[in-house]
């Protein structure tokens, strides 16, 4: 089983400090008083019905940030150009 069908599928990267990321599979990212929670969408083989499982949870103040990333570098893919201090990290390559 693909980790896609089995998590979810989409790509996740949570900051949980400066030095520390997490990268997470999940149709669903949802903050709930401020805990953070990653989740897949699946059928119940019994019932037919469509249920939320959550794969993985960040307690709140556990977790700095989060955003949708590539699959292929980690990147935020909603992003379009990144500045900081006034250089376009787009044309050096991205840096968190």
């Amino acid at each position: 089983m693909s980790v896609e069908k089995k998590y979810g599928t989409y790509y996740w990267c949570v900051r949980i400090s400066k030095d520390e990321e997490a990268y997470v599979h999940a149709d669903i990212a949802e903050v709930l008083n401020g805990t953070l929670f990653f989740a897949r969408k699946r059928k119940n083989k019994e019932t037919g019905k469509d249920e939320i499982q959550v794969n993985l949870a960040f307690a709140h103040g556990h977790w700095e940030s989060f955003y949708a990333a590539s699959v292929v570098d980690g990147c935020p893919i909603a992003v379009e150009h990144w500045i900081r201090n006034g250089q376009d990290l787009a044309k050096i390559g991205f840096s968190k």
